[in-house]
Formats: structure tokens, sequence, C-alpha cells
């Protein structure tokens, strides 16, 4: 990596190779960094270096990425989002699978909301798209085959909605959303239904992270900052989230 560029994040794509997300120094803001979209992958010994996506990425996308899932059955590829550069009022993003090692790409799909976000399933598959419509309104939609289907929140209280993950194989998610302008709380989403279920209803201040366990990635503790760290347990009798207490 160049001098003037600098790491953001670190992950690992599989048990030998891990990716790296990179910046810029920018000359026109000072000590502040831009993004430049590279994601950059080498093995652990430091080996098979490339960069693998990005404007200097093999197949030379001008956009930023995502990580979106790593696929653990399949450690050869990830699966990522892509947002183009260049839109007037943003830009539809795309879902991609992309070789680790290679740096090939192969689109899974094309959003339907203009800077929209994407929700994998646990297995990687990309299902749902999400987001704020041209009206200010917050939209989700389902993948049905090669369309998008609109998601129903029958809660109208419920506002703000994040989609976090998906349970199990189930087609509920958990997600993050505010109900008539309290702070963030954590609730299921039955996709099938619209249909929600409360976890969690901060009285202080919003949840902003979660720790998940389990092959189901279920979310067991969740954390807001009401002056200090206050720690939610979701699922108290889980024995990951008795490590929190």
């Amino acid at each position: 990596v160049e001098d003037d560029h600098h790491v953001t994040s670190v992950r690992w794509a599989n048990n030998e190779r891990f990716l790296a997300s990179l910046s810029q120094e920018s000359v026109i803001w000072g000590d502040a960094d831009v993004n430049t979209g590279d994601l950059y992958a080498q093995n652990y010994d430091g080996t098979r270096n490339k960069m693998i996506f990005g404007y200097r990425g093999v197949e030379r996308t001008y956009g930023h990425h995502e990580i979106l899932h790593t696929v653990p059955d399949d450690p050869k590829h990830i699966v990522i989002k892509v947002a183009p550069w260049g839109a007037t009022w943003g830009s539809l993003t795309e879902a991609h699978r992309l070789n680790v090692n290679t740096g090939e790409l192969k689109k899974i799909a094309r959003g339907k909301v203009r800077d929209g976000h994407f929700l994998t399933d646990n297995q990687g598959n990309v299902q749902l798209n999400y987001g704020i419509d041209k009206n200010d309104n917050p939209v989700i939609y389902q993948r049905a085959g090669a369309t998008w289907e609109p998601v129903t929140v029958l809660d109208p209280d419920i506002g703000d909605i994040d989609p976090l993950g998906f349970i199990g194989s189930s087609n509920r998610v958990y997600i993050r959303g505010s109900r008539s302008g309290q702070p963030e709380g954590l609730y299921i989403l039955d996709l099938d239904t619209g249909k929600t279920e409360t976890l969690l209803e901060p009285e202080v201040a919003n949840l902003r992270s979660f720790e998940t366990a389990g092959k189901e990635d279920r979310i067991i503790v969740a954390y807001s900052m009401p002056g200090r760290e206050k720690v939610h347990y979701v699922e108290p009798g889980d024995p990951h989230a008795r490590l929190n207490r």
C-alpha cells in the first residue's frame, strides 16, 4: 500500500486470506482521509497480494464497496455492495459476488432504492434492499427472483427502520427502529405477515451496537450509551451473554 494510503478496516475472507479497505490522504481536506473504494487482499503470510476491487482493481470499478457477507461455505467468494460514482441524485446500488483471489466480479442483483442498502440471509443470499425513497419515506423490498417486492410493516408507529440480520433460515429479521419518536429499539419483523415483535425498547438512548452468537447469528446482547455504556440482554440465558456480565 502506498505511503499516502491508509487501511480503514480489515476482516478475514477465509482461513488464510484477509481483506483491507483503503482510504487516501486528501490534498483538499488536510488531515482527513477520503475513501477510495479500493479493496486489497493478501494471504496471512504476505503472499498473493492483489487489489481485487476499485478503480485500480482487476475489473476497474469506479465506486465504493461494502462487504455484505463472507460466505463461509464458499471461501473463494464474498458478497459486496457496489455504489457507483457520479450519479446526480444517488445511484442504484448493486450486489456482486467477488472472487477474493482473482478479483473477478459477477453481478447478483441491482437494487430498487437509490443509495440503498442490501441485507443477505445467513447463507449469503441477497434478500433485502432498503433505504429512503425520493419522498423521504423509508422503504424495504424483498428479492423475488429477478424482481423486488415491497415489504409491509403493519405497525405504523415504528419508523426509521434498519434491518440488521435474518434469524436462522426463517423469513424473520431483526430490525432497529424508533416507536413514535422514542429511542431506537430492537424488534423482529416477519417478512411474510408484516407483523413485529418487540424485544427491547430503551427508555433513554438509542441502541448502538449488538453482539450475535451461534450459527443462526442470534442477537444476544445490545448496547446503548445513556452517559456511559449500558448492556441490554436480549437472551440472558445464553452462555455467550453471561460473558458480558
